[in-house]
């Protein structure tokens, strides 16, 4: 008998690779497990060990600086997101005594 699942077992095979090229992409994107802080946009300086601050703002990265303490940091970072981002920031903390409208100039 003649069977015709070459094709369909073409297509099944375009399926399986596409979904695996999708699965590997989506891995790229994850946020490392090993971050050396536990904070967003906050990381562990290699030349003096102090923490510096970092944000993304569309495609390039904006240097905040470095600082004595990981909170001081995230801090940093929080004013920054809400200058540049606004009501879309994701802040590390919450500050129920600050206002969002004080940290948008």
């Amino acid at each position: 008998p003649i069977t015709f699942l070459k094709k369909s077992d073409a297509q099944q095979k375009e399926k399986i690779e596409k979904k695996e090229k999708t699965e590997k992409s989506a891995t790229k994107k994850s946020r490392s497990k090993t971050r050396s802080s536990q904070y967003r946009g906050v990381s562990k300086c290699g030349k003096d060990g102090r923490w510096q601050a970092r944000i993304r703002v569309g495609s390039t990265v904006k240097y905040l600086g470095r600082f004595r303490t990981e909170i001081e940091a995230a801090e940093c970072y929080d004013v920054a997101a809400y200058q540049y981002h606004g009501a879309r920031a994701v802040p590390n903390f919450t500050s129920p005594g600050i206002p969002i409208a004080s940290y948008e100039e």
